[in-house]
């Protein structure tokens, strides 16, 4: 993942300086909502692993239209059995924590604000819960950092109240190796759909 945390660096510094030269036109807000996820690789499907998305965005103002944003977001992702998954996986429920942060390029147009970027994501811990129903998360080794694209939107019905909806997707699979061993043993490509309610503080 060397090349996400190269990655993570310029867009910070990137934001970082757009931020600074615009420090006396930018806006911050909270954001909180619920993540919809699943995982490619784990044979469940669905968007049945509800999480939390919540934090803090900071939008610095470009022109009138555009703006540059960033987001230090808790993260809750994973995916959950559903009653028509196959019974030969390993896997009943799993649970990922992130640390998000996204940068994003933002235009606006009358109360609608559309967003696209990317996000790099960090792993602080994880819950997997095996077919028996315990947890299982000891037996396994998961990759920490992550890259991820966005597409979404936010609807103001006034000044400071914001409704979102976000689709993100992992570039990369996280590599899950076996503590025992140190096999590779599944890769587990993320990807979630956020609903949030966003209030500016200025």
């Amino acid at each position: 993942m060397r090349y996400s945390l190269i990655l993570f660096v310029l867009m910070t510094v990137f934001c970082l300086a757009a931020f600074s030269v615009q420090a006396q036109r930018f806006k911050t807000a909270v954001v909180a909502g619920l993540n919809m996820a699943q995982i490619d690789g784990d044979d469940l499907a669905g968007y049945r692993q509800p999480g939390i998305n919540a934090g803090l965005r900071t939008s610095a103002q470009l022109s009138d239209r555009w703006q540059l944003g960033l987001e230090l977001l808790f993260s809750q992702q994973g995916s959950d059995r559903g009653p028509d998954d196959p019974f030969l996986t390993n896997y009943d429920r799993i649970r990922f924590n992130m640390v998000e942060v996204p940068a994003m390029i933002q235009f606006s147009e009358w109360k609608i604000q559309l967003a696209a970027g990317l996000s790099y994501s960090r792993l602080i811990n994880y819950r997997i819960r095996g077919i028996g129903g315990s947890n299982i998360a000891s037996n396994f080794d998961i990759d920490r950092n992550n890259v991820s694209v966005l597409l979404g939107g936010t609807y103001f019905p006034s000044e400071k109240w914001g409704l979102d909806v976000r689709w993100t997707r992992a570039m990369f699979p996280l590599q899950v190796y076996s503590s025992l061993s140190g096999a590779e043993t599944d890769q587990f490509l993320s990807y979630f759909v956020s609903f949030r309610l966003l209030f500016l503080l200025n």
